[in-house]
């Protein structure tokens, strides 16, 4: 019986001099992603999180592209906002909807009428929501989905339209009821008059292994509530970012499974850290968010590979933020013959 714990001693110390220390299993985290497969994009990560809280099917739209680099800033399109992400920003802001109203309408300063109980006027803009339109302010997030407003309620065709800094609502008249409102495509009209150069972003996209968008959707029984700031947690002055692969030699058309790990100056596992994963092969360079690290220091995604050439090779680039800290962390593997 010792000798043979000792031969187990022994194989275990050739295997570790061999092939090195064993790394970490990497599970598929089911709720990374989600995909819609009526508009065939992916939502991933830290976007997919702001989606459902803030009931993205309703206020936002489905995804009109995957995600992608725009002027320097991770973005992604929605059929009535768009989404950004600024990793260098704490939670709960490191994803918001963008100022699309400033980039189809122009500012309208106009004097409104004295406070009234159906108004709510704002000082920024000098302007008001009113009746229907206010009840559809205060029922869908207000500031964090639409804004400030930048117009007064204007006829537009058979309905009524008011523009504000992150979208459009219409009204239709028939009563005064947030029913009667709903927001407009004002993301889709920018995407189609402004980003023709971008339309390799709106072509269909595989599923990246993620939870169907209509079964999430379902799972979403309780209300959202608004994020809160985390409580104050140890000063981190260094970040290590270890990038692990499920796969090391993924088969041609199959699916990678990451878990990114991070931890401090003391070895202690980092919550809340900004993601941003960077995918670099033969076929394609995609970018996308992905779940901020958990208690653990860890967050796990997963993408499909594509058809790339056999023996192609992919790197997968992670950048890690958190305040101004920043830190990369980088994995290859290889596709089968």
């Amino acid at each position: 019986m010792k000798a043979r714990r000792v031969l187990i001693v022994l194989t275990a110390a050739i295997i570790f001099s061999i092939f090195g220390a064993p790394t970490p299993l990497v599970a598929q985290s089911a709720a990374s992603c989600i995909y819609f497969s009526s508009a065939a994009h992916n939502v991933h990560g830290a976007f997919m999180q702001f989606y459902i809280a803030y009931k993205g099917w309703k206020n936002f739209g489905e995804p009109l592209t995957e995600a992608f680099y725009k002027g320097g800033l991770l973005v992604q399109y929605f059929r009535k906002a768009r989404l950004e992400y600024r990793p260098e920003f704490p939670e709960p802001y490191r994803v918001q909807v963008s100022l699309l109203g400033y980039e189809y309408e122009e500012f309208d300063p106009r004097v409104p009428p004295e406070a009234h109980p159906d108004f709510i006027y704002f000082p920024a803009t000098g302007l008001h929501v009113s009746f229907a339109i206010k009840k559809y302010y205060e029922t869908h997030f207000g500031w964090t989905t639409l804004g400030y407003p930048l117009t007064l309620l204007r006829k537009e065709g058979m309905s009524f339209a008011q523009y504000f800094q992150r979208g459009k609502v219409t009204w239709n008249g028939s009563d005064l009821t947030a029913v009667s409102v709903e927001s407009s495509p004002l993301s889709q009209q920018i995407l189609d008059k402004h980003l023709k150069d971008f339309s390799n972003w709106r072509q269909p996209a595989p599923n990246d292994r993620c939870q169907d968008a209509g079964q999430a959707q379902k799972s979403v029984s309780a209300p959202p509530t608004t994020p809160t700031l985390p409580p104050p947690t140890p000063e981190v002055t260094a970040m290590q970012v270890e990038v692990y692969v499920r796969i090391k030699q993924v088969q041609i058309g199959g699916a990678q499974f990451v878990q990114v790990n991070v931890h401090d100056q003391n070895q202690q596992p980092v919550k809340g850290v900004g993601l941003v994963v960077t995918l670099n092969s033969v076929t394609q360079v995609r970018s996308f968010p992905v779940l901020p690290t958990d208690a653990s220091g860890a967050s796990n995604f997963s993408f499909d590979t594509g058809k790339p050439p056999p023996n192609s090779t992919f790197i997968i680039e992670v950048s890690a933020q958190l305040g101004r800290l920043t830190k990369p962390g980088i994995k290859t593997f290889t596709t089968g013959n």
